[in-house]
């Protein structure tokens, strides 16, 4: 056959068949926290300590036993949106369901919460100027950090949050994380409240569980020696 004539080689045709080599390329996934920049097991997305991801008794019997266990259950919440709670922002890139918006939706009634109940403690206590006010223990219920803290520590709940640390080697940076995640999983947790029982509901948590257990704990201790 003459190719020429077919006018194949002018068009760009070659009667020469080439032959392009396939390259295989072994696809490898590790598991470390220790290097930067490879691809990762997805597995590892999914995983917060040894615990994985998954909508399942496991997950939730430690936070649904607590909430069970306050008036035969008064504060019960969904599984799901109880894994939502216990499920920070940071976990798997932000891309399955976190407790931000509920924890904003908690802090707003938190803050107003222990304000007029630190206002009722000073107005009981006979506080006669500024000073007594400061100086009165409802006063101190203002310091909100340290009742999130002593609420999250009496419960456990920190033992369930799936997250992950973004400096994991870090370690002061990780204590600092740690606690910002506790709360807001403690906030969270009250948003939830409100968006299944309502905000009377939610504000009687918050009163019965959150600032009570604060008020019967050490926490006031050093403070009131300071009075």
């Amino acid at each position: 056959m003459n190719f020429r004539s077919l006018g194949l080689v002018q068009r760009g045709f070659s009667p020469v068949v080439r032959l392009q080599q396939q390259q295989i390329r072994n696809l490898v996934v590790y598991r470390s926290s220790k290097s930067k920049g490879g691809i990762r097991n997805p597995d590892d997305y999914l995983t917060s300590g040894s615990r994985k991801y998954e909508l399942n008794e496991d997950n939730l019997k430690h936070i649904k036993g607590y909430l069970s266990s306050i008036e035969s259950g008064k504060y019960q919440l969904p599984d799901r949106l109880l894994l939502q709670v216990i499920t920070h922002k940071s976990f798997a890139h932000g891309k399955l369901p976190y407790n931000e918006k509920l924890s904003i939706l908690g802090y707003s009634l938190f803050s107003m919460t222990t304000a007029k109940f630190a206002l009722h403690i000073a107005e009981v206590s006979k506080a006669r100027d500024v000073v007594d006010v400061v100086n009165s223990t409802g006063f101190k219920l203002l310091n909100r950090n340290s009742m999130l803290d002593v609420f999250s520590s009496l419960t456990g709940l920190a033992k369930v949050v799936f997250w992950k640390n973004p400096e994991p080697l870090n370690l002061d940076g990780a204590s600092a994380l740690n606690k910002t995640v506790e709360r807001n999983t403690v906030l969270a947790l009250i948003g939830a409240i409100i968006s299944q029982h309502g905000t009377k509901s939610a504000e009687e948590f918050v009163i019965n569980e959150v600032i009570q257990q604060a008020v019967k704990s050490d926490y006031f201790q050093p403070l009131e020696s300071t009075a």
